[in-house]
């Protein structure tokens, strides 16, 4: 909700770090909003990049690059640290029922 709340802004902050730091931002912004859980994908640095007059093509594969990259940061954090911290907040008993329904 607070996302939606205050998507203007933060559409238009995202546009002044494009302009001012160009592809690194898309990169850096994709790369962001694909590690964690919001509303803005990857999509608005795409768009906004393209809108600011940046090469399609590149701000496409910068961005898809930024994503794939995140993705696989965000499975080997998970790997490293999801069962042991879902272990520590939950307890034995229901990570032990949720291991055995995989």
């Amino acid at each position: 909700m607070v996302i939606l709340q205050f998507y203007d802004e933060i559409r238009s902050w995202i546009d002044g770090l494009i302009i001012a730091y160009g592809l690194m931002a898309v990169f850096l912004i994709s790369l962001a909003s694909d590690s964690t859980p919001q509303l803005i994908g990857a999509d608005v640095p795409i768009l906004a990049g393209i809108a600011l007059g940046f090469p399609a093509l590149l701000t496409l594969v910068v961005a898809i690059f930024a994503s794939g990259l995140a993705t696989i940061l965000n499975y080997h954090i998970g790997l490293k640290y999801g069962a042991a911290s879902f272990h520590k907040s939950y307890g034995p008993e229901d990570y032990n029922k949720l291991i055995r329904r995989l």
